[in-house]
């Protein structure tokens, strides 16, 4: 049997990977893209999500299973360490530059968007902490 619309499986009653939905109803269009966050290529990061069920008898659309350095339901925004705007077409997240000069467990060392770093150690400044603070000498990187 050939499987039609985003289908799989021996009666055809699953959605292809990178696919949600409930083929078993008969709708041609059960099957849906994961979109995480965005159907475009350029930020579709995660081909992998799986429906999340009912919530207050309505189905819910779908959870993806994110990569590294982002976060939320359907990968729509940056990690803690990484910055970047995953839901602007073209934009996506990357790992923050602090110099070395932030505590590897703190959170909230950079800023999510800008990456502008937030919480320099070390008598260290600037964007990417990588200035002495005022009065401090020496090399911050």
């Amino acid at each position: 049997m050939e499987c039609l619309h985003y289908t799989t499986g021996p009666h055809c009653d699953q959605c292809l990977p990178g696919f949600f939905g409930d083929p078993t109803t008969g709708d041609p269009d059960a099957c849906q893209p994961c979109s995480c966050p965005l159907p475009v290529a350029t930020n579709h990061f995660m081909p992998v999500c799986s429906a999340r069920g009912m919530t207050y008898g309505v189905r819910e659309k779908f959870v993806c299973d994110c990569p590294v350095g982002y976060e939320g339901l359907q990968c729509e925004r940056c990690a803690d360490g990484f910055f970047g705007s995953p839901l602007v077409p073209g934009n996506y997240c990357q790992p923050c530059d602090c110099s070395n000069n932030v505590s590897p467990v703190e959170r909230g060392v950079c800023d999510s968007i800008t990456g502008q770093c937030l919480k320099c150690l070390g008598n260290t400044a600037g964007w990417r902490c990588e200035l002495c603070r005022p009065n401090h000498f020496g090399d911050p990187l």
